[in-house]
């Protein structure tokens, strides 16, 4: 006797049975010629009515049983006459109708044991339960013998991780709900074909494969499915959980396929094993949690600062749309996401993020890069020596084994990523191959180097300053990633005055995503600063390479104090443009504080240009003498109010001019207050393009750089009647 369940009430129209699998003699002498179908729809052992005897011809054919009139049944008990001492034997039992389409009475979200050959004889989870399938199997099943599925439920939409407790998480696939039936993509493996749901919703069957026939009333036989049954674990274990946060501090949220950090994750590289001899210490001050991305939520996010998308291939095809939106959502709230993509997918695609883009995949070559230029200083990384965020490239260029040729370029058009680190690939393509583009009050940034530089210490200087960046993003963002090609670096450059000097700054023209064709290259000098300028080339043919140029400058010895801006710009015939900045800035021991008093009002006002770098935030070494003189002016006023305003000039927009005065004026306020000259408290104002000293722009409309030079400033105000 067996007894067959259904997965809700059904609807029976038609049985079929087939006695026996094929015509040989021995399958005819046990195959079964009388069976007795019952059914319940109360209960597994109780409340059967006999729906009929059916004598069965010794065939290995289908024969089909129409009923009278359709019958509702949950149950279906069948009883085989005895044939013989030795054993009695049946191929197969088919019942036609249609479910009920009653949905299950809770969702599939939770951890399911994956029984992938449940007709099996010696199958455990029936050894386990006395002969039956039970209704939530021993988690130690799971454990032993059996993986886990672990189905994450958004309304209708299914996403699912296979794991298994000794190992690391898998991805599974999606799929969909509807009332009992489920289906399931069947592009990825392990995979699962459609199945259906029970009622009470803690098992699901299906089959891992399609039919090679036909189910149909009086079809012929040759089915060549293999049949699954998933059962809800109640309780432990997960396949959430399978490696545990690394560290303390800032918390890290590391979204990856299988749920582990790998050997790969910077920040936590030396806490689980490292390349080669080396053994770096993980970063101090964070979190990492790791999490298989198929079973990510909103509810993943709560108290998370930073979420990591880890080598996950062909992205936009596995995440959902709820989970695309909760994750640019909490970036737009101020947060940072960070795609982190090289040296596994063949293929990317990102075409759920607002600003989408695809890259160059060489994959794992193990292949070394030459060509690994800093295109836009910032934060980020940038190129002076003495500054805190100091890249050293050329360290990581020259170290042979780097592996800066199976790094991903990018390939887009999105006008808003911003351009960082600009390198070829082992394909050698050319292309970012870091980049960022702010996103309402956050920041989205991609970095597509090798993990397997995980043990240099420029790769790792990359992620401790992506890690640190501050949101909203103070970055500027002069080299687009999808122009055609570009003129760099523009950065600052400092001259001595009182004496001519001849100033040489190195330049390259690079071709981006492949570009050919022929940039034409002229200076620019500002009208505060005539001076005789010369490019080594005044035309570059680029075929998808690089081309270098130096720029001169002849600084004399009568030149007037402050920045000066000077571009160096290219054109070419299909009217694409690039440009680079080249400021002098003239470099004293201690630049000059202007002190005014009207009424109760002292103010103290320094150039902003004398403590900090183009379009940055942080002091220079140079700034702090200037401030150790500033301090003690302060002091000198004596127990009064103090306030610190920022300004900036008007290039730029309203939004990034605030933000950028209001750093400027708390890393005054905060150098300060660590030598004792002011409190902690001291407020701090960001003032932007507002109250300027001098005309931005000349009476004609041209631009005037000396005068935007006196409008980016610090001003410390201190109330002397108070």
């Amino acid at each position: 006797m067996f007894v067959f369940e259904f997965a809700a009430p059904a609807e029976i129209t038609s049985l079929a049975f087939e006695p026996r699998s094929s015509e040989s003699d021995s399958e005819a002498d046990s195959a079964a010629q009388s069976v007795r179908v019952e059914t319940s729809t109360q209960g597994q052992d109780s409340g059967y009515s006999t729906l009929g005897d059916y004598s069965l011809q010794v065939t290995s054919k289908l024969q089909n049983f129409p009923l009278s009139h359709p019958v509702t049944a949950r149950w279906l008990k069948v009883t085989l006459q005895q044939r013989g001492a030795d054993h009695t034997s049946i191929a197969l039992v088919v019942a036609f109708g249609h479910l009920q389409p009653t949905p299950p009475s809770k969702p599939l979200s939770g951890v399911w044991l994956w029984d992938k050959s449940p007709h099996h004889p010696d199958d455990v989870l029936f050894k386990s339960a006395g002969g039956t399938l039970p209704n939530s199997p021993d988690p130690a099943l799971a454990k032993e013998t059996y993986w886990m599925l672990q189905i994450n439920q958004h309304d209708n939409d299914l996403r699912g991780v296979w794991c298994h407790t000794t190992g690391r998480a898998s991805w599974m696939g999606f799929g969909s709900q509807t009332g009992t039936h489920i289906t399931w993509d069947r592009s990825d493996t392990p995979r699962l074909d459609d199945g259906v749901v029970n009622a009470e919703g803690n098992m699901i069957v299906g089959a891992d494969s399609s039919p090679s026939g036909n189910l149909e009333p009086d079809a012929s036989a040759g089915v060549e499915q293999t049949p699954y049954v998933l059962l809800r674990v109640a309780a432990d274990p997960d396949c959430a959980h399978i490696q545990k946060p690394v560290g303390s501090g800032q918390n890290i949220l590391v979204l990856t396929e299988d749920g582990t950090f790998g050997d790969h994750f910077a920040p936590v590289y030396d806490e689980l094993g490292s390349i080669g001899t080396e053994s770096p210490k993980p970063f101090p001050g964070y979190r990492s949690t790791p999490l298989a991305f198929g079973l990510f939520t909103p509810e993943a996010l709560t108290g998370v600062d930073v979420v990591v998308l880890g080598w996950v291939c062909d992205m936009a095809k596995k995440i959902a749309p709820w989970q695309a939106q909760a994750l640019l959502d909490f970036t737009a709230a101020g947060h940072k996401l960070i795609i982190d993509d090289a040296d596994v997918c063949k293929s990317t695609d990102y075409s759920f993020l607002p600003y989408q883009f695809r890259t160059s995949n060489p994959g794992a070559k193990g292949a070394a890069g030459h060509n690994l230029i800093l295109v836009e200083p910032s934060t980020l990384g940038n190129d002076a020596k003495d500054s805190k965020e100091y890249v050293d490239l050329e360290s990581w260029r020259l170290d042979t084994g780097n592996q800066i040729g199976d790094a991903n370029t990018v390939t887009t058009k999105d006008p808003h990523w911003c351009g960082h680190l600009f390198g070829t690939n082992a394909l050698n393509v050319n292309g970012f191959m870091h980049m960022y583009a702010p996103f309402g009050q956050g920041l989205i940034i991609f970095n597509g180097f090798d993990w397997d530089d995980v043990a240099k210490p420029t790769y790792r200087k990359v992620w401790q300053l992506e890690l640190q960046q501050p949101v909203p993003a103070l970055l500027p963002c002069t080299e687009p990633v999808a122009a055609k090609f570009l003129v760099v670096p523009s950065k600052s450059v400092p001259f001595a005055p009182g004496r001519a000097s001849q100033v040489q700054v190195p330049l390259q023209v690079l071709a981006n995503q492949g570009y050919a064709g022929t940039v034409s290259l002229a200076p620019k000098a500002p009208a505060d600063a005539p001076w005789k300028t010369q490019l080594s080339v005044s035309q570059v043919i680029l075929k998808g390479d690089t081309a270098p140029l130096t720029f001169t400058i002849d600084v004399p010895a009568n030149a007037s104090m402050g920045a000066h801006e000077f571009l160096v710009t290219g054109n070419d015939t299909q009217g694409n443009t690039a440009s680079a900045t080249i400021t002098l800035v003239a470099m004293l021991e201690v630049a000059s504080i202007q002190t005014q008093n009207q009424g109760c009002t002292r103010r103290l006002t320094v150039g902003s240009d004398a403590l900090f770098a183009f379009n940055q935030a942080t002091l220079t070494p140079i700034a702090q003498k200037t401030l150790a003189v500033l301090g003690p002016e302060i002091k000198k006023a004596g127990q009064h109010p103090v306030q610190i305003f920022g300004y900036t000039d008007s290039i730029g927009s309203e939004s990034y001019n605030q933000t950028l005065s209001e750093r400027r004026a708390q890393s005054v306020r905060d150098w300060l207050v660590a030598h004792h000259f002011l409190t902690a408290g001291t407020p701090i104002q960001g003032l932007g393009k507002k109250d300027p000293v001098a005309p931005n722009t000349n009476p004609d409309g041209s631009d005037n750089p000396a005068g935007r030079a006196k409008n980016r400033r610090v001003e410390v105000v201190i109330d002397t009647c108070k």
